[in-house]
């Protein structure tokens, strides 16, 4: 079973990106429940999302379900179509290995590019500190 929420603002898109998951998921013959949860229907209020797909109704200890935390849309930003595919990989993987992903924040196209510039920065840091 997965588990998926989708926290965010008013016209990011975390319910559009809910009832395609799970759409994606009814595709692939799972049993899905997609819902959103939110106050007053107006821009920029609190919204989360949520999805449930299983293969089957009745599931023991060994397939117990797998759980996973996104948060997007930070600041009034949408998020980006790259983190949405890097959802589905993460989900994959944690079908095949049966462990729940950490849960994480979703980035906009230029927050991205940002982040993977100061990981690369980072990254190069702790190698020199290690080569000391």
């Amino acid at each position: 079973m997965f588990r998926i929420r989708f926290h965010g603002r008013g016209g990011q898109g975390m319910k559009t990106a809910s009832r395609i998951l799970g759409m994606a998921f009814f595709k692939a013959g799972y049993q899905v429940q997609d819902a959103p949860c939110y106050g007053a229907e107006r821009r920029g209020a609190p919204i989360f999302a949520y999805v449930r797909a299983i293969a089957s109704a009745l599931y023991g200890a060994r397939n117990a379900p797998i759980l996973a935390s996104y948060i997007g849309g930070l600041g009034g930003r949408d998020i980006s179509q790259q983190e949405f595919f890097a959802i589905a990989d993460e989900l994959q993987q944690a079908q095949v290995i049966g462990e729940s992903p950490p849960p994480r924040l979703l980035y906009t196209e230029a927050e991205l590019t940002e982040m993977r510039k100061l990981q690369a920065i980072a990254q190069a840091e702790h190698a020199e500190i290690h080569q000391l």
